[in-house]
């Protein structure tokens, strides 16, 4: 009989994703006995210039509500808070795309108001805010430099007024791809974890053109129907999708691996 630890035994997983949830994941993969292939393609950096993110922070009491649209987003901004010294007023109300997220703002003692029910995307926050009168609030969204436009657009027409704030970037990892390649060509991976079009951006900038087919004939777990959507545009055709936790994706893979 298969115990608990091994119920991934013999898969093997390619784990893209960023640093420190991508490390969180792998311990969780691992510990099932899957053979997990961590490797981070892109890297969370600071913003150019604070000077846009430091003034918004230094005057969050004039907004009346924020949203944090990642773990990324909610670390820089408390870290830059802590740099600054500043204190967080309990008058605004803080918005979080999901758990993970939420959790990390509970670390830094801050109290999520708002945060999906269901699906942890932006879609599902929006949900959530469904009953709340928006119109003349001023909003700050922080979020990476390519963030989407769902939420300004759907707050926007809700009547608020919207500033979107690049509390962090996003790169392409400056580390050789070349290892992960010649373990892809030797022995393949049974499935590879996509959790936002960035990682998948990047993980086809890496391949390039010569060694793209390796992704597009891997099976895939995407975490939201709109990342896999993108991975099918991408000519990825083998597809599954999860929702967003480690919980939930563990989950999948073990479904993955019994199939």
């Amino acid at each position: 009989m298969m115990t608990n630890s091994g119920k991934l035994s013999g898969l093997r997983v390619l784990v893209p994703r960023p640093s420190p949830q991508g490390d969180q994941l792998v311990t969780e993969i691992r510990n099932l006995g899957a053979d997990a292939f961590h490797f981070p393609v892109v890297e969370t950096v600071p913003p150019e210039s604070y000077e846009e993110l430091d003034q918004v922070l230094h005057n969050i009491d004039h907004f009346h509500m924020v949203i944090m649209v990642s773990v990324a987003a909610a670390r820089s901004v408390f870290t830059r808070i802590q740099v600054l010294k500043l204190d967080w007023p309990s008058s605004v109300l803080v918005c979080s795309v999901g758990p993970v997220t939420s959790q990390v703002l509970q670390d830094y003692g801050i109290q999520v108001d708002f945060e999906p029910e269901k699906e942890y995307t932006s879609e599902g926050l929006l949900e959530s805010l469904s009953k709340v009168e928006l119109s003349g609030l001023n909003v700050a969204i922080f979020r990476g430099q390519e963030g989407r436009k769902k939420l300004n657009e759907e707050l926007e027409e809700a009547g608020a007024t919207v500033l979107p704030v690049m509390s962090y970037r996003r790169q392409i990892t400056h580390q050789s791809f070349d290892p992960v390649i010649k373990v892809w060509k030797a022995r393949g991976f049974d499935v590879i974890i996509i959790t936002s079009h960035n990682i998948l951006d990047a993980l086809l900038k890496l391949l390039g053109t010569e060694h793209e087919y390796l992704i597009e004939t891997t099976p895939t777990l995407a975490i939201s129907k709109r990342i896999a959507e993108y991975c099918k545009r991408k000519k990825i055709h083998h597809v599954s999708i999860c929702t967003p936790g480690n919980t939930s994706i563990i989950k999948s893979l073990i479904k993955l691996s019994s199939a």
